[in-house]
């Protein structure tokens, strides 16, 4: 299970709170639940996550590196298809995860009353996310 309403929290299977080594992987794993499945390239990855404003072949190798890490991650917590890597792309598997942002976005009651305004709270890219707008749109339409 994710939460995204607050901080983020990744839940394993025994309800314990997944612990990341590096605060990078797991901040990529909040951009690409933020992305709903999108593909994103690594220099997207780069620019909104960690403000790389040139995107050069050491930063490439830095995003490269940090992908690898929560791939690695996962998989020991038994989650080896979250994260799917293709060619020039990086995304999350929507099918492959539990959250209440995707829950809210698919009309879930319980799950969009659960929402109170706050969204990743610890990344300031969420506070222009597009998944942010969207949820905030739900709520007016609930509240009217």
């Amino acid at each position: 299970d994710l939460v995204t309403f607050g901080s983020f929290i990744v839940y394993d299977r025994h309800g314990n709170v997944l612990k990341f080594p590096t605060r990078h992987a797991q901040a990529i794993l909040a951009y690409l639940i933020d992305q709903c499945g999108y593909p994103v390239a690594p220099r997207d990855i780069a620019a909104e996550v960690f403000e790389i404003a040139e995107y050069d072949s050491y930063a490439s190798k830095r995003i490269s590196r940090y992908v690898s890490e929560l791939r690695s991650d996962l998989a020991a917590a038994g989650y080896s298809d979250v994260v799917i890597k293709e060619s020039r792309t990086v995304k999350i598997n929507k099918q492959r995860v539990s959250c209440d942002l995707y829950d809210a976005l698919n009309g879930d009651k319980a799950a969009l009353s659960a929402f109170h305004g706050e969204y990743l709270l610890d990344y300031a890219w969420a506070e222009v996310s597009e998944a942010l707008c969207d949820l905030k749109e739900m709520v007016s339409k609930e509240g009217s």
